[in-house]
């Protein structure tokens, strides 16, 4: 969308982020806002309750589901889809009887790690999409 600015004799054209764009950067803050979610990586028992995954996995489904721009869609997607996963390995991590120390529970917390590092990439590929850096 552009939008005229004008003076007596001078208007520029300014170009304002796209619908998808603005929802991207709302995405980005939300993340932003729940970063201490992040944390859980060497102990996925440790941390927020399930819950709170699971909502935060819901929200960013919302703001997936909310854009349709080819440049954009697909980054909130991959996001949306990685926090659903990382809620679903907290959530098998916690089923789990014990510390939070075995083998199977450490396979989680790498998991867990490599779909956090995920939401960054594709986080950052939002930012270049929508030029918000």
């Amino acid at each position: 969308m552009l939008v005229g600015v004008g003076g007596a004799a001078t208007s520029y054209l300014v170009a304002l982020p796209s619908g998808d764009c603005r929802t991207a950067n709302d995405a980005i803050a939300f993340i932003s806002d729940h970063r201490d979610l992040f944390t859980t990586t060497t102990n996925l028992k440790a941390g927020a309750d399930i819950s709170t995954y699971r909502q935060w996995a819901a929200e960013l489904q919302q703001f997936a589901d909310a854009t349709s721009d080819p440049k954009v869609a697909p980054h909130l997607r991959r996001i949306a889809d990685q926090a659903a996963h990382a809620a679903g390995l907290v959530g098998l991590a916690r089923a789990i009887p014990g510390e939070g120390t075995s083998s199977s529970q450490a396979g989680m917390g790498q998991g867990f790690a490599l779909n956090m590092a995920d939401i960054v990439d594709a986080e950052n590929q939002l930012l270049d999409a929508c030029s918000l850096r």
